[in-house]
């Protein structure tokens, strides 16, 4: 529903005719404020354990015996293992409970192993540091040369979580980078749903449309992308601000009392596969803080985006289909987004590289090619 690289990842294996199946535990991720964020998409975190279809994967969910800041410990790796008898075994979390019994069993069996991360620097600076400080103290100390030794090969989803690898887990191996990527089957342009959509959130043709997508969470930086929002309603007209996700109604009046603007369009969480229609119907998207995943989708809709020049996947604006500014900085943003205003011609033009690039080095069945290889 949200569509993160795990899923697409097997998606596109099962596409390209492999058997696949999914393991994992009966808990989704504790995303932040889950009630108000998530939990309208995805339903209750706890889930019924055993194996089922879930949209077209063969998912297998254990029990949970123990959970610790977004990581679970469950039971039964090994069975299933023997059970399904795989070729490979892709392993997400390097430091995650599964890495370290799957690494222990890894000698008993034939299967290639590639272990893959996608931490990010900026989630070791909140919560419990000084557990997550001893957590991986002891990992490093007693279980990071059993990961490194079963390891086929170690991938990051982009060059900032080497660095994690490296200096948080003590993996020395090498480490190459598989980006994550977008499905180009879902996410395209549509002029008719670009159309449907501004008629039916009353947005006239010629509005120049910003959105953001995401949970409505402080960490996202959403009150820099509003305090910019109303700088540029200051001396244009005609302006929007679509807001697709769910948060806190307290967060979201927070975010309105930074605006002046009425032009504000709040639209609560809404499928992975249907976020097309409403990049269709914009002309730009901002991600202020946090890196996303829909900065990928946003793209192979033709959408140019800004983010901050801080963020650590280049790859994702490496066609010059992305503007940067400086990280916390509104008046920069807000100078970003009136050149993009003001210059259709441009906008459309990054539009069409970043559909490019994503076509080119970013659609998953390409980079599900590089897993296998």
């Amino acid at each position: 529903m949200i569509g993160y690289a795990k899923v697409q990842i097997a998606k596109s294996l099962i596409k390209k005719g492999h058997e696949v199946r999914v393991l994992t535990s009966d808990r989704y991720f504790p995303f932040h404020n889950y009630d108000q964020t998530v939990k309208s998409l995805l339903g209750k975190r706890q889930r019924k354990a055993g194996i089922q279809n879930e949209d077209g994967i063969l998912v297998e969910r254990k029990k949970t015996l123990l959970e610790f800041f977004s990581r679970v410990l469950y039971i039964g790796v090994q069975s299933t293992i023997l059970q399904f008898n795989p070729d490979l075994v892709i392993v997400f979390g390097i430091s995650s409970p599964s890495a370290i019994q799957v690494a222990l069993h890894k000698n008993k069996h034939t299967f290639r192993l590639v272990f893959a991360d996608s931490h990010l620097p900026s989630e070791f600076e909140s919560g419990h540091l000084e557990t997550k400080n001893i957590f991986y103290f002891v990992f490093r100390t007693f279980f990071s040369h059993v990961v490194e030794n079963a390891g086929d090969k170690f991938i990051a989803l982009q060059d900032d979580t080497k660095k994690i690898i490296s200096s948080v887990y003590g993996i020395s191996a090498k480490v190459e980078v598989v980006p994550n990527g977008t499905d180009l089957s879902v996410f395209r342009f549509s002029r008719q749903e670009r159309e449907k959509i501004r008629k039916y959130q009353n947005i006239s043709s010629d509005a120049f449309v910003i959105i953001y997508t995401g949970k409505l969470i402080k960490q996202k930086g959403l009150e820099i992308l509003f305090r910019a929002f109303s700088k540029l309603c200051e001396s244009h007209n005609n302006i929007f601000l679509l807001v697709v996700g769910s948060g806190s109604e307290s967060y979201k009046a927070k975010l309105q009392n930074e605006s002046i603007n009425k032009n504000i369009v709040f639209v609560p969480s809404l499928p992975h596969t249907e976020l097309y229609k409403y990049y269709s119907a914009a002309d730009v998207a901002v991600w202020p803080l946090q890196e996303s995943l829909a900065m990928n989708d946003a793209a192979a809709c033709g959408l140019p985006f800004i983010a901050n020049d801080e963020m650590g996947d280049k790859t994702r604006v490496s066609a010059h289909n992305a503007l940067l500014y400086k990280k916390g900085d509104t008046a920069d943003l807000s100078k970003k987004l009136v050149y993009l205003f003001k210059n259709k011609s441009e906008r459309i033009s990054m539009g069409r590289r970043g559909r490019n690039l994503m076509r080119d080095h970013l659609s998953w069945d390409k980079l599900v090619s590089e897993y296998i290889e």
